[in-house]
């Protein structure tokens, strides 16, 4: 992300971390004023340039235990994905696949505040394989 401050209009380069963890922008202006008569900029100055910034395909998928897997009467587990750049909309719903990635905790700012910080699994995707043989599978994948 490319960053500006509305008070004084200094530009930043902003690194994001890939995953679900998201992105914090800072709170303070790190410009040093030019002379003493000058003043600070305002608490939350920074607003993102969108078209400054450099910006990467993601797409979240869900995982799903392949269900003739699963015994008889439970539900099939899941489990959240994040995939980007290249790996993005590779996959279409119900295909069978080998995914092989990174375990991640993130922060779900969804759930209720407790005492206590609710963490979400999820896996940060590195490569895919998509099973082509078997019954229900087409190898014009």
């Amino acid at each position: 992300l490319t960053i500006q401050c509305r008070n004084c209009r200094t530009t930043k380069p902003f690194p994001v971390n890939p995953g679900m963890g998201g992105a914090q922008l800072p709170r303070k202006c790190d410009r040093v004023p030019l002379n003493t008569d000058e003043q600070p900029c305002p608490l939350d100055p920074y607003q993102i340039l969108p078209d400054k910034s450099i910006c990467i395909d993601q797409q979240t998928l869900k995982l799903q235990e392949s269900p003739d897997m699963v015994p008889t009467g439970e539900m099939p587990r899941h489990m959240l994905l994040t995939v980007d750049r290249y790996l993005a909309d590779r996959l279409i719903p119900g295909v069978r696949a080998t995914i092989i990635g990174i375990y991640s905790i993130f922060g779900d700012k969804n759930k209720t505040t407790t005492a206590v910080a609710i963490r979400s699994p999820y896996l940060r995707v590195l490569g895919i394989q998509r099973d082509a043989t078997g019954p229900g599978r087409s190898k014009n994948i």
